[in-house]
C-alpha cells in the first residue's frame, strides 16, 4: 500500500507542474512547493510552503491513510447508493448501486483512478457517515501537527471551496504515509 500511495502522490506532483529534481531545472510553474525527504524531512527546495492550497486529490492520502490503519483489505464493501454529484470523474470505475469491491480495491479505485465514489464508500464503511470521517481526517490532520488543513469530504470534492492545506501540511501527511508499513 506504501508503493500505492507514494505512485499516487508522485502523480499528484507530476500533474501539477512541480518538478521533482534534486537540483531543479528551469523555471517551476507553481505558486508553492516543497521538495522533501520523507525520511527524515529534510527539506531540499521550498517556495511559499505555508500558502493556502485546496487539498483536492491529497484528501484521498488522509482517507487511505486512515483507512489503512486498521483495514481488513479482504473485506468486501458494497456501494448501497452512488451519491449524485459524481461525475465521470468522480465515478471513474462506473460503480453502480450493488457493485461490491474489498477494501484494497476500493483504495486502488481511490488512488489509483481517482474514484471519489470509493473514496465516499470506504469513509461511510468505516465511520458510519461521510462526515463522522471527516471529522476522524481533521483529527488526525491535528495529532500529526497539519495545522494549516481542513477537510471538508473524504475525496476532495467541495464545490464551495471550504476546504484547505499547505505543502508543507501535505508534506507531513507524505512522510506519516512512508512510515505506514501498509
Amino acid at each position: 500500500m506504501k508503493k500505492l500511495m507514494a505512485l499516487f502522490l508522485a502523480g499528484i506532483i507530476v500533474f501539477s507542474n512541480i518538478s521533482a529534481f534534486a537540483k531543479p531545472k528551469g523555471k517551476i510553474n507553481s505558486s508553492s512547493y516543497i521538495l522533501t525527504s520523507v525520511s527524515n524531512g529534510t527539506v531540499l527546495y521550498q517556495k511559499d510552503v505555508d500558502a493556502k492550497i485546496n487539498p483536492r486529490e491529497f484528501s484521498k492520502m488522509m482517507c487511505a491513510l486512515i483507512i489503512s490503519e486498521k483495514a481488513n483489505f479482504n473485506k468486501v464493501v458494497t456501494f448501497d447508493d452512488v451519491p449524485a454529484f459524481y461525475n465521470d470523474y468522480g465515478n471513474i470505475a462506473n460503480v453502480k448501486k450493488g457493485t461490491s469491491f474489498t477494501i484494497k480495491e476500493h483504495l486502488h479505485n481511490m488512488l489509483l483512478l481517482y474514484s471519489d465514489a470509493s473514496a465516499t464508500v470506504l469513509a461511510k464503511n468505516h465511520s458510519g457517515t461521510s462526515q463522522k470521517f471527516v471529522d476522524k481526517m481533521n483529527k488526525k490532520a491535528k495529532e500529526l501537527g497539519m495545522n494549516s488543513t481542513l477537510y471538508v469530504s473524504p475525496s476532495g470534492y467541495d464545490p464551495e471551496n471550504k476546504s484547505y492545506t499547505t505543502v508543507s501540511d501535505t508534506a507531513i501527511l507524505a512522510r506519516e504515509i512512508y512510515k505506514n508499513k501498509d
